[in-house]
This record gives C-alpha cells, structure tokens and sequence, in this order.
C-alpha cells in the first residue's frame, strides 16, 4: 500500500529538516570540485568509499547519531548509533574540534482585528555544543546549555511583555512599525583552544529609528571558562587605549575635527571610561561615573573591539569597530590563544558587509564590500550581490528568489590557504542554494551553486530542533534529500574541493529515517553486506514479509537497509528519481509502507 503524504510538517517535526519542493529540482552535488572523486559502480558494490587529495574519508553517519534515543524505528542498536555518531564526523580531527549549533526560538505577534497587521517581531539565538562534542567537551557542553536554556527563560519574559505592550499600543493607534527584539549570533572564531562569537542585536519599541549593539562572549575549549581581556591581551590599560585611540581615529576622519570636538568628547576621554578587568558595568561611588567593560571577541586574525553608536560621536557615524591583528602586535597576546598555523576557518562575515580584510590570505589588507542588488528603485526585493574587492566586482544574478534575511555569507579559507566566499540564501522548505566565489586572485569569479538542506539535530535536553553551524571547511555538514525508500533526509560532511565547490567525504549518505519500518511484498534480490557495507552474501532473496529500515544511501544506485532480524542488506535501484524503480519495478509494488512528501 502505498501512503503519500504531501504534508512535510510530519517530517519537520521528526527530523527537522523539510523539502517539499519537486524532487526533480533538488540538484545532486556529487563531486564537481575533486576530478579524481568517481566511483565505479563497483566501488559502490563493495562498499569501498571515494578518495580525494585533500582528507581521508569519513563513513556517512547521523549528525544528531539518533541520540535522543527516540530512533526506536530503524532498529538500531546503542553501539550502532555510537558508532554512527563518530562516523559522520569522519577525521581524527572531530576528536579534538568540536561542533557547534544554534537554538533559536521565534516570536511573532499579528492583531486580532481581521487586519493581521504584525506587531511584533522577536527571535532569540545562543549557541550549544552538537550532540557529539557535547560527549566531547563536557565542561564547555555544561556552561553552554544552562546559558542557553537562562537565555530562553529571560528572553521569553521579555518577549511576553512586548508583546502584550505592543498590542495595547496598537489597540490605541499609536504603534507605528512593529516592535522588534531580534538577535542573530555570528561564531567567529572556533579550534581547540577557544570559541568566540557575538549577537547582532535590533530593538525597536517607537521613536525616530531602532537601537542595535552586540553582545560577544569567547570561552575556553577544555575547561568551560569565559575568558576575560585580561586572559588574552597581556599589556596595560594606558597601552591599549593608547592602540585603541590610533585605530579609531583611523576609521572615521571626522573624529578630531574641531567640527566634533566642539559636540563630543574627544575619542581620549571617551576611552577613559574603560577598563579592562573589567566584566560588567561598576560606579564610581565617589564621583558617580560608570567604567564600563570592553566589548570585544576573537577572530582567526586577531581581536576585535565593538564600540555602540554614540561612544564617540552620532548615530549617524554609526558603531565603532577596531581590530588588532595577532601577526600585527604578536607581543599583545597570550601566546596560548593564539590560532594554530594552517588551521582553515569558515565564518559567517554578516550581509550587507564591508571592512577591510585580508581575504585572499596574502598577508595585505584589502577592502571587502557584499551588497544586495535592487532591479528597481524601491528596494523591496533584491535580484542579486554584488561582491567587491578593492576595485574588482562581481556579479551573480540566481535563478532562485532572493530572500534577503535568510542570507548567510561565509569567508571559507582552507587549511592549504585558499578563499572562496560561500553564500548561502533562499530558504524554501529549509532548502538552500549556495553560491561560491573564488577570491584568491585581484579577480574573484563566481565558481558555482549548489543546493543543499540545512542539517539540524532534534535535542530533548533543551527541548528544541537546533542548526548545525559550519565553520570547519574540511567537515561541512550538509543534508539532501531522498525519494528512493520514501521521502527522507539524508546527509554526510563535505570538504571544499579543489575547485571550491563541495565535494562530499563519503558517497555513503546516513539516512534520517523515523518511521515504523518498511515491508517487503515483492521479490527482487539484494546483497547481504555488514555494517561498513562489505558484501557478504550477493543476490539474496529476502521473505515477503521481512521488515526493513533504511540506514545509508548513495543517492544514485543503493539504499542499504537493517531488517528486523538484525542482518544488513543492499538494495540495489534502476532509478532513483521519484518513482523509484527496483529491477524496472516501481518501488511501491515491492516495498509498503513508504511516506512521501510533495
């Protein structure tokens, strides 16, 4: 019997992740980047993986390792979900690199007048460890989760009370533009040594124009501690403002004119109310002034210092950033927070974005500039980015619809020293398209796109579906979808190729399966293989009957399976586009019990 469903909601709720666009459309990103990545079709019988140049291999296992423990349906036992577990992060390295993911939760309030007119926008984000590293680093995995479940709590209250403001506001005609509370946390910097990142934050309840700040946080791997400043600058107050003060006079000329120093005080003043022990605001009881902690977070390059809008001047000039450079002022650091040689790094650099930055790794500074690209006056939707780097502009026009808040761009650069921009948008159902741009000559290029399903893991401990963050471009996790044994989930890590593109670790995909099993009605031989998908016992004919559940695919000519008598089969497929087709057969005259989603 057949069941389609074209709900996707189900599946969210099951795996969260969805794709409910037309199975045809969803592109196959089989190796483009690595030449030397084929597999004969005897490769994939025997069960051997596909080689590259750049890593070893990784076999293709869950990222969540079914470890909420609730994956009773594909019949796994706990070693098998252990080992699932270590799999899907492959290298040597996931022993000591750990993964990151974000836990948001969303609010969104429209009036209950017939009009729907929305009148609050809020979202919260904190960042936790994957399941996997959380076994990994059990010190940082417990200061991160308690700060994320804190941050929920207290961002709930508040969320309840702007609300609740916002619709009497509103009931009284006096709600111009809905009220906003939004947070949109960038990691910046993450190795064995340290995680650092920062929340872009947006607050809107009224006035001429919104407030925005960051909060940033940069704690140590091993041992759970927020670092301080003074854990990782090691010089003087005196010295770094006088560092401080040299940089930010650079950023904005205006700063020092006689025009500003008539409005504001001078950036000298301003810095004195500063202090670098500092951790939170404290009063001077005597004179009544505030010292105030830096705001501050590392990077692959260095340490970054976030001054709010109004520090040194008007809201028209804006925030304040200034960067020290670890290979400019080596001398200022504690050499034990310093990044390793040769580690790659990919972070989320914001959009729209300009700084300067060494993008193309050659030691120089060069100016960076991503925008969205408008086809009319009115800047309602954008068509398109335009990316610049000092004088030399790109750019790329998708197919695709652009949605402007789901746009993510990352700086990857790899462990051999090469750049590529990786932007990620759409949005559709969780499906992404990624476009990739190579930076590592005065001319960048767009390399190609890619379309990809976000990965994301369902966590019982803080009763949430949470995204996996990339940032290591030798283990990206990205997810695809399936409709050979139903529709599904499937994912494994990827490497940037030598092209640039993704180029997957192992042909071998896990498959999210959650349901209660699928049976065998019909008769069509399969391989009997072991776990690592070694054939055993070729061209055996399994009993109607016999329940199976779908753990690995290779997404063109396999699917191999757990039955219920706990052996492991392969079956092989003539197609594996919607409809399927096992030895020319339509899968649903062979197998019941499979769910599709439209």
């Amino acid at each position: 019997m057949k069941k389609k469903v074209c709900m996707l909601l189900a599946i969210i709720t099951a795996v969260s992740v969805a794709g409910c666009g037309n199975p045809s459309s969803v592109k196959n990103p089989l190796p483009s980047g690595d030449k030397e990545n084929t597999d004969s079709a005897d490769t994939q019988r025997s069960g051997e993986k596909a080689s590259t140049d750049e890593t070893e291999n990784s076999q293709t296992a869950d990222n969540t390792a079914d470890a909420t423990g609730d994956n009773t349906g594909s019949a796994l036992t706990d070693e098998e979900i252990e080992q699932a577990a270590k799999d899907f992060l492959g290298l040597e390295d996931a022993d000591v690199l750990p993964v990151y993911a974000i836990d948001s939760d969303y609010y969104y309030q429209t009036s209950d007048d017939g009009t729907y007119t929305q009148i609050y926008d809020g979202e919260r984000e904190s960042v936790i460890l994957s399941l996997d590293s959380a076994k990994k680093f059990p010190l940082l995995n417990k200061v991160l989760t308690e700060q994320a479940k804190k941050e929920k709590e207290e961002f709930k209250k508040i969320a309840d009370s702007e609300m609740e403001e916002a619709k009497s506001f509103y009931a009284d005609g006096f709600l111009y533009g809905p009220y906003t509370d939004t947070q949109d946390l960038k990691i910046q910097r993450t190795d064995d040594t340290v995680l650092s990142y920062y929340k872009d934050m947006y607050f809107f309840t009224g006035g001429a124009h919104g407030d925005y700040t960051i909060a940033a946080k940069t704690f140590e791997v091993d041992t759970g501690t927020e670092l301080k400043l003074t854990d990782v600058i090691k010089t003087d107050d005196d010295t770094l403002k006088g560092i401080l003060t040299k940089k930010i006079y650079e950023t904005n000329e205006n700063l020092g004119s006689d025009n500003y120093n008539d409005t504001f005080n001078s950036v000298e003043d301003n810095l004195k109310g500063y202090e670098m022990g500092l951790t939170e605001s404290r009063e001077d009881k005597t004179s009544g002034a505030y010292q105030f902690p830096y705001t501050w977070y590392l990077t692959n390059e260095g340490i970054t210092f976030y001054f709010d809008v109004y520090t040194f001047g008007s809201y028209a000039d804006g925030a304040t950033q200034v960067s020290i450079g670890y290979n400019e002022m080596p001398e200022l650091f504690d050499s034990k927070y310093l990044p390793k040689e040769g580690n790659g790094f990919m972070v989320d650099i914001g959009m729209p974005y300009e700084t300067k930055m060494d993008i193309d790794g050659d030691n120089e500074m060069e100016v960076v500039t991503i925008n969205y690209i408008y086809d009319n006056n009115d800047y309602e939707y954008a068509t398109g980015v335009k990316l610049k780097i000092d004088d030399q502009e790109i750019e790329t026009r998708p197919d695709y619809f652009y949605s402007e808040d789901g746009i993510e761009v990352y700086h990857v650069r790899t462990s051999d020293n090469r750049n590529y921009i990786y932007m990620m948008s759409g949005g559709l159902d969780d499906f992404y398209d990624w476009t990739i741009f190579d930076v590592n000559s005065d001319k960048p290029f767009h390399v190609g796109d890619v379309g990809f399903i976000k990965t994301y893991e369902v966590r019982d401990d803080i009763q949430n579906s949470v995204g996996i963050v990339n940032t290591n471009p030798d283990r990206m996790q990205f997810s695809e979808r399936s409709d050979a044994m139903g529709t599904n989930i499937v994912s494994t890590t990827w490497h940037v190729g030598n092209d640039g593109m993704p180029v997957a670790n192992d042909i071998r995909r896990k498959v999210h399966y959650y349901g209660d099993g699928v049976t065998i009605i019909g008769d069509f031989p399969v391989d009997v293989i072991n776990y690592d998908g070694t054939v055993v016992s070729p061209g055996t004919f399994m009993p109607q009957g016999t329940k199976i559940y779908p753990i690995f695919t290779d997404l063109e000519t396999y699917v191999d399976c757990k039955t219920d008598d706990g052996r492991y089969i392969r079956i092989y497929y003539t197609s594996m586009g919607y409809p399927a087709t096992i030895d020319n057969t339509p899968v649903d005259d062979l197998l019941e019990g499979l769910m599709y989603a439209g």
